[in-house]
């Protein structure tokens, strides 16, 4: 595409940002659309978050997307709230208007959506879930919305695994536990993990895999690499895994579509990201 002085401008903030694939995703839509716009990676580092997104409006970015790890104090500096936003608690896409800025977060319904797209309803289900940050958050209110029936919550802080469970007990019927003993894996539907830990080789595992029983379903949000050990070790128990490409394509439809009106074609979307994902691996 040619940059002109009408080239509309988003991107996405977080620290660090080298495994990123998002550019490749909307620029593959904005090109299938014929629009002028491009999307820039925002590498931030969190001591000058506050300042970065003050400077969205001065500089004439129409948005940008909030990933790891600014997702929850991000939320801070908006001044209005989509509501899920306000239920979740955290921010994923900041839409820049004219009356200032505004805070959403696509995850959870990116999550569910990709779900769906399987063929699998959380509802009446047994849920176990490995995180409780931005992300996290947003995938377990989104399962007990859709009625999970037991939701299982495991996270390394204590202080963020409270807080979710308690935010989930007070609003929703779902029954939701702390989860203090991994084998409840063996008697759920669906095992996720919203951390982190995978995205490198030498990470350790969320969860002991020797445990994982065939036919659960097993979710990796993260997306780089498409199989993580998580899920190599599934899929060899026998599990169905899905990893999170899915979940990030969809979230980005939306994110895409509160700064444009437009919806996206999420198969052109989902062809970029797994073009991109060979060229880097």
């Amino acid at each position: 595409m040619k940059i002109t002085g009408k080239t509309k401008v988003v991107g996405l903030m977080g620290y660090p940002l080298s495994h990123t694939i998002s550019p490749s995703i909307h620029t593959a839509a904005f090109s299938w659309l014929g629009l002028n716009w491009v999307y820039l990676p925002f590498e931030v580092q969190p001591k000058y978050l506050k300042e970065a997104i003050f400077g969205l409006k001065p500089l004439g970015i129409a948005g940008v997307n909030i990933t790891i790890p600014h997702k929850v104090e991000a939320l801070a500096y908006m001044d209005g709230l989509s509501p899920e936003a306000e239920l979740i608690g955290a921010i994923n896409t900041i839409v820049v208007k004219e009356d200032g800025l505004f805070g959403d977060n696509t995850d959870g319904k990116g999550f569910i959506r990709s779900l769906k797209e399987t063929g699998f309803s959380a509802s009446k289900k047994r849920v176990a879930l490995i995180g409780a940050g931005g992300a996290g958050k947003a995938i377990g209110i989104s399962l007990a919305r859709e009625g999970a029936d037991t939701l299982y919550i495991f996270d390394a802080n204590k202080e963020r695994k409270e807080s979710l469970i308690s935010y989930i007990k007070d609003r929703f019927d779902t029954l939701v536990l702390e989860m203090k003993d991994p084998s409840v894996i063996m008697d759920i539907d669906l095992l996720v993990n919203a951390t982190p830990c995978g995205m490198k080789e030498d990470d350790p595992l969320p969860i002991d895999t020797d445990i994982i029983p065939a036919g659960l379903l097993v979710y990796d949000i993260i997306y780089n690499p498409q199989k993580t050990r998580l899920l190599e070790n599934a899929e060899r128990k026998g599990a169905k895994i899905l990893s999170g490409l899915a979940m990030l394509v969809y979230q980005a439809a939306l994110s895409f579509s509160a700064w444009t009106d437009i919806m996206p074609p999420t198969d052109v979307m989902m062809d970029a990201a797994k073009s991109e994902l060979v060229k880097i691996q």
